[in-house]
Formats: structure tokens, C-alpha cells, sequence
């Protein structure tokens, strides 16, 4: 020990030591607002600091910690914290090492806000593939609102001016206070059981408490349910809610809904003007270009003459009947000469040639059997007798057997 020290004085890392040593033994609930924050990708704390006007705290939370708590921070945000003070001996640096983050008062019903969009976004509720089409020319608008307040007037004017042609269904609901949330589902129901083509589900500006009827379970489970697609505009653009999450389509305040839903009529009108002139322009062009085609199949030689058609047909036709007149009467005088030579032949073969030089042949009378041998005949047997000029009948009156001499 060195001269002058006292026996009971500490060095400087025992003292922190020490301090540290009491510091963790002590649990606090500190409450303040966010005045700085350090949350980095990769880091595995995150750092921040709570303050309240007067003096700043520095603030550790470790990651995992963080995360499964499942409150995000945000600066401004007024938040009760629960851990303990820790001293880092080497830097003599003090901190608070926090265990757990619970938001005070509109930081509250933010977290339960956020919690439960997380949960209805984990069942597909917010899923876009989900989501229906709007249709581009609606016959019907049903409008789900508050019967007093700005915002019904802001969108029937917008309607009016943009799309005069379509029949709003109007369902009057309480949008805020106890009872909203039951009011706004049953308005929901009623306007999608109307036929309507889309529901506009609005309410103006209000106080973030004012719009949680917007961010109940039961209204964002109607939103989900309901055939008919549904628009919201609920307050103002920095304003979401969960029903406007699941919606079909999120506009960022009642007009800008009532113009998601609407074409304008006068840019229609000035479409359809276009489509008209184009229409025009295309008819002109078709009609010039077929009158065009007509005139080049008029100069066709086949249509300026039609005969020219069988032109080349008909004078194959002619060669084949010169041909034909060239042939028929050799062919007929080559068949006319082979029949005389067939009937020459013919009456050459014939019996009745052989008749006219003096010959005869027998026949039976009963059968018409030619006689060619005396074993056909008896004695008594009549017989025809076929001469060249005629034939006789006569009777055997002798029969000889062998060859004539």
C-alpha cells in the first residue's frame, strides 16, 4: 500500500465493480419518450435513449429480446420500460439494460393495432392475390358512412361531377365511439347483400382513438368477407387502419376514394372522341383502300373479258375435236372392214352352205336332237329332214349299221 492511502479506499475498477454489483440488483420501471434510436441490421442490440425534458437515459435492449417482444420503437413514442442500470467498468459508461417495452397511452393501442394486423396478415387477409378488381364503369356505388360530417358531402360531390350515371346506395352508420364497430359491420352487410358494383367504406379526419373502430377484427373480417369490393378512404393520408389494409383498395381520404371508384366523364367524353376520330380515320382508309382493290380486279383482263376465262380451254377443246374428226372415220372404216372379214368368215362356217350343195341333217321330232348315228333310230322312228330350201318328214323303213361308202 502506498504511503497516504488510506486503508479503506478502493481502486478505481473495484469501485465501478462495486457500483455495477449494486446497480443490477436494483429492478425499475423507467417511463419517457424515444429521443434517439439506433436500430441497425446486423447490430445485436439496439440502442436508443428515453427522455423526459429534463434529463436522457441511455438505452441497451438486446436483438432476440427485442424482436420476440414485438414492440417496434418510434421516435416521439412514449414508452415504459422495466430492466436495471449496468456500468461498463472500462469506459465508466452507464446504461440501462432493458428487459421489456410496453407503450403508454396512444403508443399502446398502437402496439395492440399492430399486433393484431400481424395476426389477420398471417391468415391471408391482406394477401393481394385475394383481392378483387374494381369495375371500371359501376351502375351502383354503395357508400357506407356517417350520415353527418364532411365526408359523405365530399364524396356525393365528387360522384356527382365525375360520375352523375351511377345510383349511390347510401347506408348510414356510426363511424366512432361505443357501438361504431357493430354499426359499421352491419352497414358492410347491408350494402353487400344491395347489389351495389363497389362499396366505398369513409369517414374524415379524426384523433388516432377516434379511428380504431376502422382497425377492429370484425370490421377487417366483414371488409374480407364481403362479395361486393370495397374501397376505403378512412381520415387522411398519413391514416391507415387494418380495414384499409384488407380492402380491395386504400385511398388516402374519402374524395380520393370516391375518384378510385369513378371514371370522369369529361376525360371520357374526350376518349371517346378520340375512338371516334380514329374509328373515322380507319373507315376512310379502308374504304380507299377496297376502292383501290376494285379498280385493279376491274383492269383484270378476265373481267374486261370474261370469255378470256376459257380461252386456253377452249381452243384445247378445238384441237381435240380436229383430232376427233381426223380419227372416227379411219377407226369406223378399220371396223367396218373387220366385220365384213367376221361375216365372211362366218357364212363361210354357216351349215346352211353346206345345205345348199346338196346336203341334209336329221333331227329328232321329240327333242330336236340331231341325228348322228343309227343308234338313235329304230325302225318306224319318224324323222325331220332339213334340206337347203325346206324340210320333210319321214319314216325309217331300214336301219344299217357301218360306215358309208
Amino acid at each position: 500500500m502506498e504511503a497516504g492511502v488510506s486503508e479503506n479506499a478502493l481502486s478505481v475498477s473495484d469501485a465501478l465493480s462495486l457500483a455495477k454489483a449494486g446497480l443490477e440488483s436494483l429492478r425499475l420501471r423507467v417511463v419517457g419518450e424515444v429521443s434517439e434510436l439506433t436500430d441497425k441490421a446486423g447490430y445485436k442490440a439496439v440502442y436508443f435513449a428515453l427522455s423526459d425534458g429534463k434529463g436522457r437515459l441511455p438505452c441497451l435492449m438486446w436483438r432476440s429480446r427485442y424482436e420476440a417482444g414485438g414492440v417496434e420503437l418510434q421516435l416521439g413514442e412514449q414508452v415504459e420500460l422495466s430492466g436495471y442500470f449496468s456500468l461498463y467498468p472500462t469506459k465508466g459508461d452507464l446504461q440501462f439494460q432493458v428487459e421489456g417495452i410496453e407503450p403508454v397511452g396512444e403508443g399502446r393501442l398502437r402496439a395492440e393495432v399492430a399486433r393484431r394486423a400481424k395476426a389477420l396478415a398471417a391468415e391471408g387477409l391482406m394477401d393481394p392475390a385475394r383481392k378483387q378488381a374494381l369495375a371500371r364503369y359501376p351502375e351502383a356505388i354503395a357508400l357506407v358512412t356517417s350520415a353527418q360530417g364532411a365526408a359523405v358531402q365530399d364524396v356525393l360531390r365528387t360522384l356527382a361531377r365525375r360520375w352523375p350515371l351511377a345510383r349511390v346506395l347510401f347506408f348510414g352508420v356510426q363511424v366512432e365511439g361505443i357501438g361504431a364497430t357493430e354499426a359499421i359491420v352491419s352497414g358492410l352487410q347491408a350494402a353487400d347483400a344491395a347489389g351495389a358494383d363497389v362499396i366505398l367504406l369513409v369517414r374524415g379526419g379524426g384523433s388516432y382513438e377516434n379511428l380504431l373502430p376502422f382497425s377492429e377484427e370484425s370490421v377487417a373480417r366483414q371488409v374480407a368477407a364481403c362479395a361486393t369490393p370495397v374501397v376505403t378512404g378512412i381520415g387522411h393520408e398519413p391514416d391507415t387502419s387494418i380495414a384499409d389494409q384488407v380492402a380491395d383498395l386504400r385511398a388516402s381520404t374519402p374524395t380520393a376514394a370516391a375518384e378510385a371508384v369513378s371514371p370522369d366523364t369529361s376525360e371520357l367524353r374526350a376518349r371517346l372522341e378520340q375512338s371516334a376520330r380514329r374509328l373515322a380515320t380507319s373507315l376512310d382508309q379502308r374504304v380507299q383502300r377496297d376502292a383501290e382493290r376494285l379498280t385493279n380486279l376491274q383492269q383484270r383482263p378476265c373481267l374486261r373479258d370474261p370469255q378470256s376465262l376459257l380461252a386456253v380451254q377452249m381452243q384445247g377443246v378445238d384441237l381435240l375435236s380436229a383430232r376427233l374428226e381426223r380419227v372416227i372415220p379411219l377407226r369406223l372404216r378399220q371396223a367396218a372392214d373387220q366385220i365384213r372379214l367376221c361375216s365372211a368368215r362366218l357364212d363361210a362356217l354357216s351349215p346352211l352352205k353346206v345345205l345348199a350343195r346338196g346336203y341334209s341333217f336329221a333331227t329328232l321330232p321329240s327333242s330336236g336332237a340331231i341325228v348322228r348315228s343309227v343308234s338313235q333310230v329304230e325302225v318306224g322312228d319318224e324323222l325331220d329332214l332339213r334340206l337347203a330350201d325346206g324340210s320333210l318328214q319321214t319314216t325309217v323303213t331300214m336301219k344299217e349299221n357301218g360306215e358309208a361308202t
